[in-house]
C-alpha cells in the first residue's frame, strides 16, 4: 500500500463534499485527495464507474498518518470544476459542451448507486489536448444507501451541466454495461473494499442491491424522457 503526505495542491471547490486533506505519494509525487469520511462509499463509487466506463477519479486505498483511508486521484493537471472552466472563457465553450456530452453515461450511473448530492462543483474537468475537455463526477459520500437502493430509481434534474449536454447514445450504451455487469463482478469488485471500512454482512447487502436496480434503470430513464420508449 502506497503512503501519502500532505500536500499544498488546491483542489476544485467540490461545493463541500467529503471532508478530507490534500495529499501527494511519498514516493511518485502523484497527487490526491485523502477522504475522512464516508470511506468505502468512495472506493466503490470510483470502482464501479470504471467497470462500466464512466469517468469517475481513480481511487485507492493508501496509508495517511498511520491510517488507511480512500485516496481520490487528482483529474488533470489543476483541478476545476464545471463552473471554473466555464468562466475561464467561452473561447473553448464547443469543447466544453462536447466533454459534457461524452459524461452522459454519469447520469445512469449516479441513478444506479443512488448518488443524492448532485451538483456542477461536483464535475470535474480537465483538458485533454487544445479545445478537448474530459469530465468526471466525484462525491460519492451519500451513495449506495440501503433504503435508497432498495426503492424505486429516481432520476434527478442534477447536474445540469450534463443533463443539458446529454446524449441518449451514450446513456443506452451505459446502461447497457451496467445491466450486462453480471453479479459474480459486482461482488468481486465490493470484496476489494477492506473490511474495516464495510462491513462483510453490509457489502453482501450492497451486492444484492445494485443487482436488482440494475434491471429498474431502463424503464425509468424512459419514463424520463431520456430514452425512446
Amino acid at each position: 500500500m502506497s503512503k501519502w503526505v500532505a500536500s499544498k495542491w488546491e483542489k476544485a471547490s467540490g461545493g463541500g463534499g467529503t471532508p478530507g486533506v490534500t495529499l501527494e505519494n511519498a514516493e511518485t509525487g502523484e497527487r490526491g485527495y485523502g477522504k475522512l469520511g464516508s470511506m468505502w462509499q468512495e472506493l466503490l463509487g470510483s470502482w464501479l464507474a470504471q467497470e462500466v466506463g464512466v469517468g469517475v477519479p481513480p481511487a485507492e486505498p493508501g496509508e495517511y498518518d498511520g491510517k488507511t483511508i480512500p485516496i481520490s486521484k487528482a483529474w488533470g493537471s489543476k483541478s476545476m470544476d464545471v463552473l471554473t472552466a466555464r468562466a475561464a472563457g467561452s473561447e473553448n465553450d464547443a469543447g466544453l459542451k462536447a466533454g459534457l456530452a461524452n459524461a452522459t453515461g454519469a447520469l445512469g450511473y449516479h441513478a444506479w448507486v443512488g448518488t443524492q448530492d448532485l451538483k456542477d462543483q461536483h464535475v470535474l474537468v480537465r483538458a485533454a489536448a487544445p479545445g478537448v475537455f474530459e469530465c468526471a463526477c466525484i462525491d460519492f459520500a451519500d451513495a449506495f444507501n440501503q433504503p435508497t437502493l432498495d426503492s424505486n430509481v429516481l432520476i434527478k434534474d442534477e447536474p445540469r451541466s450534463i443533463i443539458d449536454n446529454r446524449d441518449p447514445a451514450i446513456l443506452e450504451t451505459t446502461i447497457k454495461r451496467i445491466e450486462n455487469l453480471s453479479r459474480e463482478r459486482i461482488q468481486e469488485v465490493v470484496s476489494q473494499v477492506p473490511d474495516e471500512m464495510m462491513a462483510p454482512a453490509l457489502k453482501a447487502a450492497t451486492v444484492a442491491s445494485l443487482d436488482t436496480r440494475k434491471g429498474r434503470l431502463r424503464e425509468a430513464f424512459r419514463n424520463k424522457g431520456w430514452l425512446p420508449a
